[in-house]
């Protein structure tokens, strides 16, 4: 439970982060962004794992890898970003324990039926359209 309130803070702060500094960056002092982003440990990515902005507006670069899809069977993979945003796809996700952070093997890589399956000690195989895994981005581990 604490995790996915951290998580829902970072959310919290990444958009207040964008809308202000967006739409009006004199709203919210440097001060009180440093506050809270050490009150959230200082990430440097959101839950999804895209880049949060400092205080001066500027995104760190990130190594994210490459698109899941890319990934060739027995691979080990470090999920680092889902670019994908429908409320569905992360909630399909979210049951999977696909997200930013998490470690799986490509087991399979069908072209054929479009497909790439996922696992991890402990779970099911997880199946995936190429297209879905377009979205979501990984690391070799």
């Amino acid at each position: 439970m604490a995790r996915r309130k951290r998580q829902h803070d970072l959310a919290l702060v990444e958009r207040a982060r964008r809308s202000l500094w967006v739409d009006s960056p004199l709203c919210v002092s440097d001060r009180v962004l440093e506050q809270m982003s050490a009150k959230l440990g200082n990430p440097a990515t959101d839950p999804h794992g895209s880049p949060i902005p400092g205080t001066d507006g500027e995104f760190k670069e990130l190594d994210l890898g490459s698109p899941l899809a890319e990934f060739i069977p027995i691979q080990k993979v470090k999920i680092t970003q889902v670019r994908q945003q429908s409320c569905e796809f992360l909630e399909f996700l979210g049951n999977h324990s696909i997200k930013p952070g998490e470690r799986f093997v490509v087991r399979a890589a069908d072209s054929n039926a479009q497909t790439i399956t996922l696992e991890r000690k402990g779970s099911a195989p997880v199946v995936l359209s190429l297209q879905a895994a377009k979205g979501i981005w990984a690391m070799g581990s």
